[in-house]
């Protein structure tokens, strides 16, 4: 379904835990509700040293709904892949949420991930 390059991703765990900086940290993430098994995909770029406990869950308008419908214990969040540079992330993004994702029922993306500025969106509710 997702597919990741290996050579570019990097492990969450050895570039953000225990790293006690002000940089900023780029990923991609996936929110995933564990009822239904609907996911969420998208980017966070963040000064956050635990990204997994920042307290960020995804920006969508359906995924919020869900999230307030569900309750936040029935979501968990992954890191997908890290990249160096807001540029990368942006490209990662657009590869991976593609119209494939946002057309997909299972999916609570609305629109193509990157920069875009919201020029695919899903017209419908699923």
């Amino acid at each position: 379904m997702i597919a990741t390059r290996k050579a570019k991703s990097k492990p969450a765990k050895a570039l953000f835990f225990g790293q006690e900086d002000n940089k900023m940290k780029n990923y991609i993430y996936k929110i995933t509700n564990l009822i239904n098994q609907k996911y969420y995909i998208g980017k966070r770029h963040t000064k956050s040293n635990d990204p997994l406990n920042d307290g960020y869950w995804g920006s969508g308008k359906l995924i919020k709904a869900a999230i307030k419908k569900y309750g936040l214990s029935n979501f968990k969040k992954e890191i997908l892949e890290i990249c160096d540079t807001v540029e990368e992330l942006n490209q990662r993004e657009a590869e991976i949420v593609n119209l494939d994702i946002v057309k997909d029922p299972m999916s609570y993306n609305m629109q193509c991930g990157g920069d875009v500025g919201g020029s695919t969106r899903k017209s419908f509710v699923g």
